[in-house]
């Protein structure tokens, strides 16, 4: 009997070795080798965003209040409210697994992706004033790019996330300096004159490349990240018929002078 249970024993241990073996090797597999090359959760992150399409970006307040904003006083005109509940969040593309990737206060919010997943392009205000920020896909790494008085925002990356384009207005008179900080000073801006502008994915070398006196929106780089196609009322002396245009971003030093010879109207 004695014997017996001894070999039972034995065998007990075996099996619970091999039990254990097979855990750590399962372990070993999912969570990497901790041999100083352990696998980037954050690399993955971002592969989710650029090859896989498993992962959606937005800007919500839903943390802050279940029921909708309430819509901007337009007794002030034709303004924008810049709720301070919005913040940035990720998920999966059916919408679980929801993170919060913005946590300062304020307003955070017009949030796009670079197409191979390395970055997040948006806009603050937790400086004070309307800049465009980057950062990581987990929402680390925060870097502000711009930092001028006046609102940046919508902004786009190019196909090979070197260049970033976003729309922009900076008050320039004592006048709409004076406006544009009392209406930042109500979380509100006024989207009326808005030009294109772009710089490199670092913040260097702004550059503008739109020249009028509407307001341009909406712009993305075509495939080959050297023309740019944009929403702009340019045409309408009334300012309220949209049509979409194209420019060129290699001549950005006769825009200005020249600029049938180098805008195309689509609509």
């Amino acid at each position: 009997y004695n014997l017996m249970n001894y070999s039972f024993e034995y065998i007990d241990i075996i099996l619970l070795a091999m039990i254990a073996g097979f855990i750590f090797l399962r372990l070993r597999g999912i969570l990497g080798k901790r041999t100083g090359h352990e696998e980037d959760m954050s690399a993955n992150f971002s592969q989710d965003f650029a090859t896989k399409n498993e992962k959606i970006i937005y800007a919500s307040t839903h943390h802050y209040d279940k029921k909708c904003p309430p819509k901007p006083d337009f007794s002030k005109g034709y303004v924008w409210k810049l709720h301070e509940s919005y913040d940035i969040f990720s998920a999966n593309s059916d919408g679980s697994q929801i993170k919060q990737i913005t946590n300062e206060g304020g307003y955070d919010a017009e949030a796009t992706v670079a197409l191979d997943g390395s970055r997040i392009v948006y806009t603050s205000i937790v400086s004070g004033d309307l800049e465009i920020w980057t950062m990581n896909t987990d929402g680390s790494d925060k870097r502000m790019l711009t930092n001028k008085l006046g609102y940046d925002g919508g902004a786009f990356f190019s196909h090979d996330a070197k260049k970033i384009i976003w729309r922009a207005f900076y008050p320039e008179t004592e006048k709409e300096i004076k406006d544009y900080k009392g209406l930042i000073s109500e979380s509100l801006i006024r989207p009326m004159n808005l030009q294109l502008r772009i710089m490199n994915s670092d913040g260097t070398d702004k550059q503008q490349i739109t020249f009028n006196e509407g307001a341009n929106f909406a712009p993305y780089f075509f495939p080959n990240d050297k023309r740019v196609i944009f929403c702009s009322n340019m045409a309408d002396p009334k300012g309220r018929d949209f049509d979409l245009w194209a420019v060129n971003i290699v001549y950005l030093h006769q825009i200005a002078t020249k600029p049938k010879e180098e805008i195309q109207i689509f609509l």
